[in-house]
């Protein structure tokens, strides 16, 4: 018995467990539908343009140990034309 109570993944189960049980006692719903997410054209606009920027990015080799030891800025590209 005192080896199976200091088993590791006992002490990961457990908790787990009680965390889980908790959750879906907290949160029954009264209506069968799921959870509307709600996205404002402003965030969505916000995300397209951070995405862009990030693609936008020469990042090149800057890789860890993948040179001199120095860093540098990365380059922007020009950003494709439609």
């Amino acid at each position: 018995m005192k080896r199976i109570l200091r088993e590791p993944l006992l002490h990961f189960l457990l908790p787990g467990t009680a965390i889980f049980a908790t959750c879906s006692l907290v949160s029954k719903r009264s209506s069968g539908q799921p959870a509307k997410v709600d996205i404002a054209a402003g965030q969505v606009a916000a995300m397209a343009e951070g995405f862009a920027r990030y693609k936008a990015l020469d990042l090149g080799p800057i890789v860890a140990g993948s040179g001199d030891g120095q860093t540098r800025q990365p380059k922007i590209r020009q950003p494709i034309s439609r």
